[in-house]
């Protein structure tokens, strides 16, 4: 469990971003929005490859979701927590002072504090966004008109180097794809 640990990409994970900058190759971003952690920033790097020109922002507020004292835990270790399967199962009832961690409503008021700061700015077109899966996977089911207190049910997990891709225009969002991964097949990836 990362969490907020920042530990460096493995080759798959470099592999899978090359992938991701193979297929975005020919997008033109007008912004990449990144967490602060330098995993993320460094598969932006690999997908932006060909985007020397993008501006980049690393934003806290796009951080993995903080576990307390379970970042950088197995979650086999987390799993002897009684309060780890309310976090992973039920949503709404997890009590995030038991590990000393934030809870997904506090994860997505951040999360959605950077989205009111990119509809802000004067940064029009295509935006790319870094995050992290647990973030990703609430964003998506909650910008597709879905609860957050169902997310952990009525989703999937967001697989790394994945693509979701999501349209912004007259104050509301469209979500047309979540989790692609057609560009991973035969790296041994997905």
């Amino acid at each position: 469990m990362q969490g907020w640990g920042d530990s460096p990409l493995i080759q798959v994970g470099i592999d899978g971003a090359k992938a991701v900058g193979d297929v975005l190759k020919d997008v033109d971003f007008n912004a990449c929005f990144t967490s602060t952690s330098g995993r993320t920033q460094q598969t932006a790097d690999y997908i932006l490859a060909n985007h020397s020109d993008v501006p980049r922002y690393a934003k806290p507020d796009l951080r993995e979701m903080y576990f307390g004292i379970w970042d950088g835990m197995s979650s086999t270790a987390a799993k002897e927590y009684e309060e780890f399967h309310t976090m992973r199962d039920t949503p709404a009832k997890y009590r995030a002072q038991v590990s000393g961690g934030e809870t997904y409503q506090q994860m997505l008021d951040r999360t959605m504090r950077v989205l009111k700061r990119i509809e802000e700015t004067d940064v029009e077109g295509n935006v790319l966004i870094v995050s992290h899966g647990m973030v990703l996977r609430q964003l998506m089911y909650v910008l597709g008109g879905g609860d957050w207190r169902e997310h952990r049910d009525k989703s999937e997990n967001i697989l790394n180097t994945s693509i979701s891709i999501v349209d912004y225009k007259d104050d509301t969002y469209t979500v047309r794809e979540v989790n692609k991964i057609d560009h991973l097949e035969g790296l041994g990836l997905d």
